[in-house]
């Protein structure tokens, strides 16, 4: 599944740098020369020359921060990359030490044309770790997903974007246990299924 996911990006990202090279006679770049037409009560402005996205989120169990750079490659298609990490000593007074990291590849298409403002859908790749570490025990668990993720995001002048996606994807998470307890008899453990996915985003366009 991830071979095919990957394939797939590869090919949008051709089609992508294909799209722009520009017109011999017109000089227009690919998906530019789109027509945005306004068919409802209220002007649609048009948001192609926001390019670039950065957004910045907080991480949770632990506290930590995750970062996504998104870049529009034409005005029908962007890509994505991010990553986070998050990690606290003695977390809550249990003499537990946590770590957190994320790693998110993506790509989004844009069916109206106006840039990465209005309906998208695109695949996502998200691969995640946990840590655990107390005095006796130590669990290492990692999660593998893939799916398709579909929503809207808006993008106001001067630049502040808020979006939001629902998706259906694949997951496998594995977990290692490795404790100096006898009691403790699952060294390794592996669970997989379909995963529901959420998108809520704030970040700032340019």
């Amino acid at each position: 599944m991830v071979r095919t996911l990957l394939g797939a990006l590869c090919a949008l990202s051709s089609h992508a740098a294909w799209a722009q090279i520009p017109d011999k006679e017109t000089g227009d770049k690919g998906y530019r020369d789109v027509e945005l037409v306004d068919t409802g009560p209220t002007h649609m402005e048009d948001k192609r020359d926001y390019r670039d996205l950065v957004i910045a989120g907080p991480m949770f169990l632990p506290t930590g921060l995750h970062v996504k750079y998104q870049h529009l490659i034409n005005d029908r298609f962007s890509a994505s990359l991010g990553g986070g990490y998050a990690g606290k000593k003695n977390w809550l007074g249990t003499e537990t030490d946590m770590t957190r990291t994320s790693l998110r590849l993506g790509a989004d298409i844009h069916p109206v044309g106006n840039g990465m403002h209005g309906w998208f859908i695109g695949p996502r790749l998200v691969h995640k770790t946990w840590g655990f570490t107390t005095v006796d025990t130590r669990v290492a668990t990692s999660s593998l997903q893939a799916g398709t993720v579909a929503g809207w995001r808006w993008i106001t002048d001067p630049g502040l974007s808020c979006g939001l996606g629902f998706g259906m994807g694949y997951g496998i998470n594995t977990s290692q246990i490795d404790s100096d307890l006898e009691e403790i008899e699952i060294p390794q453990f592996q669970s997989e299924g379909t995963k529901f996915l959420f998108e809520f985003t704030l970040g700032w366009a340019f």
